[in-house]
C-alpha cells in the first residue's frame, strides 16, 4: 500500500494518506485520509478544477457551515467561494474527478449538482448509502478504492456527454496550467466565441476563464508546496505579479500565498490532492 503520514505541527495526533496501488478510470484520483487525531476531520475545500466527494469511512455526517448535518458522502461541485467540510470520523475517502469525466461518472453533468456541496444520495440515489455501508464495513483501504471504482464503472456511461471540442479545450487549459488564450479556444474549434463559452460553461460548470485561473492557482498551490519562493510562482503561473496572485489566492482559499505556504494543514491538503 502507498502509505504517507503528515505530521502536523500544532495540532494533535498526525495524518496518514493512502492511495490506490491499481489503476482508476480515467479522470478520478482517489485519497484516502486516516486521522490520528482524536479531533473531529475538517478538509478546506477551495474552489478547484475538479468534482469533489468525500465519504466519511465511519458512521457519521458530514457537515458544511450553515447546515445541521448531510449524509455520510457529499459532492462538492464548483465552489464559488472557499468552504470547510467536517465530521466526526477518522477515516475520510476523497475523490477528485476531472468534470469532463464527472457527468459521465456521477450521472448528472457539473452544472448540474444544484448546490456547491449536495449529498451523493441526491446524485446517485440509494445506492449512495448502500456504497458507503460496504466502505464503513471494509477496512482494508485497497478494497475501498476496489469498491468505488467498480461503483464509478458500474455507472460509467459509454458515450461521453461532452462535446469533444469542449473536452479538448479543457485538457489544454489543465496541461497548461491556465496559461491558454481563452479567446483563441473558440477560434481553434471554428465557433463563434459565444457559443464556446455557453457549451463549455454548460458541460463545465465554470466558464472557460474562470476554469484558465482556477488551473494557474492549483500549479501555484503545488509550486509552493514544493517549497518555491513567491515571486518565482507567480511568474511560473503567469500572473502579472506578487499582488495579482495575492488577489487571486484571496479569492479562491481566503488566505494569502504567504499564509497558505505557512500553514501545515494547507500544505497537507495540497499533498492530499497530489496523488
Amino acid at each position: 500500500m502507498d502509505t504517507v503520514q503528515h505530521t502536523v505541527p500544532a495540532h494533535p495526533g498526525w495524518w496518514e494518506l493512502h492511495h490506490p496501488s491499481t489503476a482508476l478510470p480515467r479522470g478520478v484520483r482517489m485519497t484516502g485520509i486516516t486521522s490520528r487525531s482524536a479531533s473531529p476531520w475538517t478538509v478546506h475545500v477551495a474552489p478547484c478544477p475538479s468534482i469533489g466527494v468525500l465519504v466519511d469511512c465511519t458512521t457519521g455526517p458530514v457537515r458544511t457551515a450553515g447546515s445541521a448535518g448531510l449524509a455520510g458522502a457529499v459532492v462538492v461541485g464548483t465552489l464559488p467561494a472557499p468552504t470547510a467540510v467536517s465530521g466526526d470520523g477518522t477515516e475520510v475517502l476523497e475523490l477528485d474527478i476531472d468534470p469532463i469525466a464527472a457527468a459521465g461518472l456521477l450521472g448528472v453533468a457539473p452544472a448540474e449538482l444544484g448546490g456547491p456541496v449536495v449529498d451523493l444520495g441526491d446524485v446517485w440515489g440509494s445506492s449512495a448509502a448502500d456504497l458507503r455501508e460496504r466502505l464503513v464495513a471494509t477496512a482494508s483501504w485497497q478494497e475501498r478504492f476496489a469498491l468505488v471504482g467498480a461503483a464509478l464503472a458500474a455507472r460509467a456511461e459509454p458515450r461521453p456527454r461532452v462535446d469533444p471540442e469542449v473536452a479538448d479545450a479543457w485538457h489544454l487549459i489543465a496541461v497548461r496550467h491556465g496559461r491558454v488564450r481563452v479567446t483563441a479556444l473558440a477560434d481553434r474549434y471554428g465557433w463563434s466565441r459565444t457559443r464556446f463559452w455557453r457549451r463549455f460553461t454548460d458541460q463545465t460548470g465554470v466558464t472557460p476563464k474562470r476554469a484558465a485561473m482556477l488551473a494557474r492557482f492549483r500549479r501555484a498551490l503545488h509550486d509552493l508546496e514544493a517549497g518555491l519562493d513567491l515571486a518565482r510562482v507567480a511568474a511560473e503561473c503567469g500572473y502579472a505579479d506578487q499582488a495579482h496572485m495575492s488577489r487571486e489566492f484571496r479569492s479562491f482559499s481566503g488566505r494569502s500565498p504567504s499564509e497558505i505556504a505557512g500553514d501545515p494543514l494547507w500544505q497537507f491538503r495540497i499533498a492530499a490532492t497530489a496523488a
